[in-house]
């Protein structure tokens, strides 16, 4: 049946198969649990998070009805019924004194585009509105870099003016090297030459151990600019 002994272990056609029955309330629940991680949070996703994406994503497939709440908690509950022992679409986890939630790894990497024939789906600008909104303070600058990579452009710079505002001092000096990289990679080294420089200037000593990393970096971006020997 072409399915090898790995995916077996996992779960995988079993999985695929609960996937592909579906109802929307329960698509847009496991693509909210799973977007999360795919942003570059740490699951898992606080519960009153995943139900307001979740219902977000219910209202775009059905815009002519309201959804309901209780759509969604009975498709957090379909979610979370093992296909087989210890595997399921999601898991329940303790989050403090509430509930959260984290997809399953298999499933992240379905709606990503990781599993054969399968083509990644689109995080939408709101859901990255969102995710800042409620993304942990150390984390604005991981889910910033992932929207990089992943070409969503202002949220990375969104994600880097917020961490360069934080009262840490730590997040701050992150956030100076942070905008140098992704200026960097974007081939704007004029820009980049400006965070590293104000980096290697100003960053308090919780970030020393990137001291060597932006001096190395930063005589590239001279290089690329052609004023190496005025640095």
């Amino acid at each position: 049946d072409g399915v090898g002994i790995a995916e077996r272990l996992i779960g995988a056609p079993e999985l695929r198969h609960k996937l592909g029955l579906a109802e929307p309330a329960e698509s847009a629940v496991i693509r909210a649990a799973a977007d999360w991680v795919r942003a570059g949070l740490t699951p898992p996703m606080p519960g009153r998070c995943l139900f307001d994406l979740a219902r977000s994503y219910l209202g775009a497939a059905r815009p002519t009805s309201a959804p309901r709440r209780e759509a969604v908690e009975t498709a957090v509950t379909w979610a979370c019924e093992p296909v087989s022992t210890h595997i399921s679409l999601l898991f329940e986890r303790e989050l403090g004194d509430n509930v959260g939630y984290e997809p399953n790894n298999y499933v992240v990497s379905y709606l990503d585009g990781q599993v054969a024939g399968r083509t990644a789906s689109e995080i939408p600008d709101e859901t990255w509105r969102r995710l800042l909104e409620w993304a942990p303070e150390d984390e604005w600058l991981t889910l910033g870099y992932v929207a990089s990579l992943r070409g969503v452009a202002w949220l990375a710079d969104e994600a880097g003016a917020r961490a360069l505002r934080s009262d840490d001092p730590e997040q701050a000096g992150l956030a100076l090297f942070y905008l140098g990289q992704v200026a960097w990679e974007r081939g704007d080294y004029s820009r980049a030459r400006i965070w590293y420089e104000r980096f290697v200037d100003e960053a308090p000593v919780e970030t020393a151990g990137l001291h060597s990393a932006a001096v190395l970096n930063l005589s590239v971006v001279l290089d690329a600019l052609g004023e190496r020997e005025s640095s």
